[in-house]
């Protein structure tokens, strides 16, 4: 995967440990850059678990920051 360019999306990130994971499998296959992205982030999860990162700081794109419980169409 040497000069891919990824961006690893996600729909919603509580702790943030789903796509932390998933960026580390794709940085041990020398993926050149990668870019994260998500829906909504769950601020109070986020930083019960990162305390001192925001996550601005570590997405390249944040639809919405929220505190509420987010139910997706497919979910019903």
């Amino acid at each position: 995967m040497d000069q891919k360019k990824i961006l690893l999306v996600d729909d919603i990130v509580g702790s943030g440990e789903t796509i932390k994971q998933c960026k580390q499998v794709l940085l041990n296959a020398n993926v050149f850059e990668i870019k994260e992205s998500v829906c909504f982030v769950n601020i109070y999860n986020w930083y019960k678990n990162n305390l001192n990162l925001s996550p601005n700081d570590y997405f390249s794109y944040i639809g919405s920051i929220t505190n509420n419980w987010i139910i997706f169409p497919w979910e019903l």
